[in-house]
C-alpha cells in the first residue's frame, strides 16, 4: 500500500468520467396493449383516492412510546385461547387512535378550498 501512495504520489491526477448508460423504452405494436373497462365502482374509489390526495396534507409523526402495561397483557393470550378468543394488539391500537382522535381532531382535519 505504501508504494502504491508513492507510485501515485508523483503522476498527476487523472479525470475519471462516468460510464454511459443507454435507456430506451421496449417498442409495443398496439396488440400487446389490453385495456380494461372498470367498473363505476372501482372509478368513484379513483375519483374519491384522488381527491383526498388533493385536500389531505401527509403527515408523517414518529415517536416512543412507552407500552409496557400493553405488552403484561399478552400473559392473557392462554386464558384468551380457552375461550375461543385471539388477543391482538390491534383492537387496542384502534382504541387508542379513537381516543386520541376525539381529543385532538385537528390530526383529522383537512385543506380545501372550502376553507
Amino acid at each position: 500500500m505504501k508504494a502504491d501512495i508513492q507510485n501515485a504520489k508523483g503522476s498527476a491526477p487523472q479525470s475519471v468520467s462516468a460510464p454511459s448508460v443507454q435507456a430506451s423504452m421496449p417498442a409495443f405494436k398496439g396488440e400487446r396493449i389490453h385495456r380494461e373497462k372498470i367498473t363505476p365502482l372501482r372509478k368513484a374509489i379513483v375519483k374519491a383516492m384522488n381527491v383526498s390526495n388533493q385536500v389531505i396534507p401527509a403527515t408523517t409523526l414518529i415517536d416512543t412510546f412507552e407500552v409496557d402495561e400493553l405488552v403484561k397483557l399478552s400473559t392473557l393470550k392462554p386464558v384468551a385461547a380457552e375461550q375461543n378468543q385471539k388477543l391482538t394488539y390491534l383492537p387496542l391500537l384502534i382504541k387508542a387512535s379513537i381516543l386520541a382522535l376525539k381529543k385532538y381532531p385537528q390530526f383529522n382535519a383537512s385543506f380545501g378550498p372550502y376553507c
